[in-house]
């Protein structure tokens, strides 16, 4: 009998112990000493932060490891429940985007400044304008005012200063050309505008049934995309 006891206990000791199951801990519990020995296998890397004391990284690699896990799952409720308990209990932001991860707040780099506005608006007076009394020092003045706010997408202030080049000085601006035109009238629509192309029907044709609208309507559109 006591031979067979320790037969029994020499088994025993020789039986090699049952694998430990790396089942995903349950959120709130423990880390196991097998579940800190786990590869983090994430592919998220440290960046900056506010904070740069003390973080246990082997339980933010565990724990980015499981948030992979389940979003592969497309278990998302586990995936951002993993994401809070890195925020409040480590104190940890992630950024899926850039595959980063910080301590505190992310530090982003400064905005870069603006350059600074030009001093030249670039437009010209149109060759062959020869309209007197013309303020050039205040035409000057108000396209550099209206580049500037251009520049600064204040739209509706550029449209101002246009409508006041138009109506106080009798200038039109061509963006397109950087060029402008003092003399133009305020209800003229577009002073560079080429003549619209005027069609007649040859009068040696010899008739015949066709839509005159129709084909006058052809002709004007041909006409203004070859002005364009």
């Amino acid at each position: 009998m006591t031979k067979l006891a320790l037969l029994c206990t020499c088994a025993l000791a020789l039986t090699p112990p049952a694998p430990r199951s790396h089942l995903p801990r349950r959120l709130g519990s423990s880390f196991s000493e097998d579940d800190l020995q786990r590869p983090a296998g994430h592919g998220y890397t440290r960046g900056p932060g506010e904070d740069d004391g003390f973080v246990d990284i082997p339980t933010v690699d565990l724990l980015l490891t499981q948030r992979n896990e389940a979003k592969k799952r497309r278990d998302f409720v586990v995936a951002d429940a993993i994401r809070d308990e890195l925020k409040v209990e480590h104190n940890v932001g992630v950024h899926d985007r850039d595959r980063t991860w910080w301590l505190g707040r992310q530090q982003r780099a400064a905005r870069p400044q603006r350059p600074p506005l030009p001093s030249d608006h670039g437009y010209a007076r149109e060759i062959g304008d020869n309209t007197p009394l013309v303020d050039e020092a205040a035409v000057d003045a108000l396209l550099l005012q209206r580049m500037h706010a251009k520049m600064t997408r204040d739209f509706t202030r550029a449209d101002a200063l246009r409508a006041e080049l138009s109506s106080v000085h009798g200038v039109r601006v061509h963006d397109g050309r950087k060029v402008w035109r003092a003399g133009v009238d305020a209800d003229t629509a577009d002073p560079w505008a080429r003549v619209e192309d005027v069609y007649e029907r040859d009068a040696r044709d010899g008739g015949g049934a066709v839509d005159d609208a129709a084909v006058q309507a052809l002709l004007r559109r041909r006409s203004g995309a070859r002005r364009r």
